[in-house]
């Protein structure tokens, strides 16, 4: 079994602004919705186009769990 997918889109500055999902029940990625999908951190994943970290931290601020400290 595969395992999920999550890809960065970046904005020009480099900062991340989206994060695709291709799980293992849809052949397509999408962008990743905090309301209908769900991110585990147990689960197998593979990240690309920013860190693991990176990703990780705009998933959780995205479902509220981390505060977002990137803006003043």
């Amino acid at each position: 079994m595969r395992p999920t997918q999550y890809i960065a889109e970046t904005d020009d500055k480099n900062h991340l602004v989206a994060v695709w999902i291709q799980s293992r029940e849809h052949h397509a990625p999408r962008v990743f919705d905090s309301v209908t999908d769900r991110f585990d951190a147990t689960e197998p994943a593979e990240f690309s186009g920013a860190s693991e970290r990176d990703i990780t931290a705009w998933l959780l601020e995205r479902a509220g769990i981390l505060q977002d400290t990137s803006k003043g």
